[in-house]
């Protein structure tokens, strides 16, 4: 929610905080929030804030309920008067791959600031930090141009995030501080961890992602907003059979609360996450879900902000709770981009709902033409991946797109001389299909070109970057550098598909390595349509092992 406004007296900094002094119509100050000097970009925003000095002002903090608006401050924002309500426009943009989708959506943010909008009340929301950084980035790049004398920054787009940051901004923590990882080992030490780089070769980006089948099933029935019987079966969380997941669980309650549980299966998950939730209660702690289902909640709708703009992309990766938020932010909402593409929902397995996507009401924008995959590529896909997708998901948008005018490759076979056993006669001339060796070798003798190399299952991917070691072919494994690749020049990339969607290369190669990538690829064939349409000239669509 909005603080102010108020006339922007001074800013200062006062011991490790910087100060702004709010006062009224009498200029006499109010309020003076603080925000610490030790939060991200501080030295921006306090040149941001200067150059709004003497002026009406508007606030926003992080968390309003722990955090009140009187005392802290996130960003700060030149106010504006309310304008008279006109009807609320929506729009429904579908983008296949490569089709400008990001930079349609930048367009609409530039067009909004050229009618008078303002910054701070355009909200874009991704489905990754790092897609809304990027997507900010490109748009003060973009306004750069458009707007040659006005000199705006990071801290001109507050509201640039993923929806998780939005509902905490707005107090989805309810005064509760966030679950973290050493949090979360209090209650169970035995809890894995998996660290995530989002950014390529940037150890900053990197995420700490709990990876514990129990909470997994929570999270998904909450995602999916429907009970724990359900989620075991639309999840697919079959490990709860088996010996080796009754016995730890088993061992948390012995070890943990010195108690003999012989519960099984779901009913045993289900004390354990009775365990879980009153641990949170106890120690005021909120997980992800909880933030979203509060601020979603019908007692948080007076929090809801009230966007000029409000943009929504890759919609189709929202689960149905995050669709419930949207909808509370979309109905306050002036002008409405919601943007995605339900062929390219490969986050279902962990509670995306792209039929919400779907079903969302608005003026239909299908882009049509892709500025990425080449004419081979488009063809391949177009009869290897589109039937199956439409045989699959018969409710689909269906949309035609053309690919580029380049003609690019698609490389199914390789052929290699052969010479016959005990070295007599003459060498003949073999096809067989690419497989990994091949690719890799491939690989190593033009790794400072584009390569992203995909697989279904993190293990393949790891078994990839395994062989590219042995080759000595430098390389980022899920963005982690191996071998120093910076160094090397090496362009060579090893990725799940799940990781990969947005992405692009010059050569792209799916890898099916084991019965596990064949199950995902068989279970969901959007996965295969996302990997084969990253390729910009060269495809290899059917490695083996």
């Amino acid at each position: 929610m909005t603080f102010g406004p108020f006339i922007l007296k001074d800013v200062r900094i006062v011991g490790d905080n910087l100060v702004l002094d709010l006062a009224d119509s009498n200029n006499v100050v109010k309020h003076s929030p603080k925000r610490k000097l030790r939060y991200g970009q501080s030295a921006e925003a306090k040149r941001h804030a200067e150059g709004l000095k003497g002026g009406l002002v508007t606030t926003e903090t992080f968390d309003p309920i722990k955090w009140p608006s009187k005392d802290w401050w996130l960003s700060v924002a030149a106010y504006s008067e309310k304008k008279a309500d006109v009807p609320q426009s929506r729009i429904k943009i579908f983008g296949p791959p490569g089709t400008g989708k990001t930079t349609t959506l930048i367009k609409a943010v530039t067009d909004h600031m050229k009618a008078g909008g303002q910054t701070d009340k355009i909200a874009f929301l991704s489905f990754t930090n790092n897609a809304a950084e990027c997507a900010r980035d490109k748009v003060i790049e973009a306004t750069k141009k458009v707007f040659p004398d006005r000199d705006l920054s990071l801290m001109d787009f507050p509201n640039f995030s993923t929806l998780h940051s939005l509902a905490t901004r707005i107090g989805g923590l309810l005064g509760n501080s966030i679950l973290d990882n050493e949090k979360l080992k209090l209650f169970d030490p035995s809890i894995r961890n998996e660290v995530v780089w989002m950014k390529l070769g940037d150890p900053s980006s990197a995420e700490d992602r709990p990876d514990h089948t129990p909470l997994a099933i929570q999270s998904f029935a909450r995602a999916r907003c429907i009970t724990l019987d359900e989620a075991v079966v639309q999840g697919r969380f079959g490990e709860i059979y088996s010996p080796h997941f009754r016995t730890a669980l088993q061992n948390f309650f012995k070890s943990k609360h010195g108690q003999v549980v012989t519960l099984q299966n779901l009913d045993l998950v289900k004390l354990y996450l009775n365990y879980y939730n009153k641990f949170k209660k106890d120690n005021r702690l909120a997980d992800f879900d909880d933030v979203i289902d509060n601020a979603q909640s019908e007692a948080f709708i007076e929090n809801i902000p009230a966007y000029e703009l409000l943009i929504v992309d890759e919609a189709q990766d929202l689960s149905d709770l995050q669709w419930k938020l949207v909808n509370r932010l979309v109905a306050k909402a002036r002008q409405v981009i919601v943007a995605g593409d339900d062929d390219q929902a490969i986050m279902v397995p962990f509670g995306a709902s792209p039929n919400a996507f779907l079903k969302f009401e608005g003026e239909l924008d299908i882009l049509k033409q892709s500025w990425r995959v080449p004419r081979a590529a488009h063809n391949y896909v177009m009869e290897h991946s589109m039937p199956t997708l439409k045989a699959r998901f018969p409710d689909r948008q269906d949309k035609d797109w053309l690919p580029t005018e380049k003609a690019g490759h698609v490389h199914t076979e390789m052929q290699k001389m052969v010479r016959p056993k005990g070295q007599s006669g003459n060498p003949t001339m073999e096809t067989n299909p690419i497989n990994l060796p091949e690719l890799l070798r491939m690989v190593k003798k033009s790794m400072t070109e584009q390569w992203l190399i995909m697989a279904p299952t993190k293990s393949t991917c790891q078994d990839i970057s395994i062989g590219l070691r042995e080759l000595g072919v430098p390389h980022y494994l899920r963005n982690r550098p191996v071998l120093d690749p910076d160094k090397a020049n090496s362009a060579v990339r090893v990725m799940s598909i799940h990781t990969s969607k947005g992405d692009e290369a010059e050569n792209a190669a799916l890898v099916i390595s084991s019965t596990a990538d064949m199950a995902m690829i068989e279970a969901d064939p959007r996965l295969a349509y996302v990997a084969l349409t990253r390729a910009m000239k060269n495809m290899y669509p059917n490695v083996r092992r």
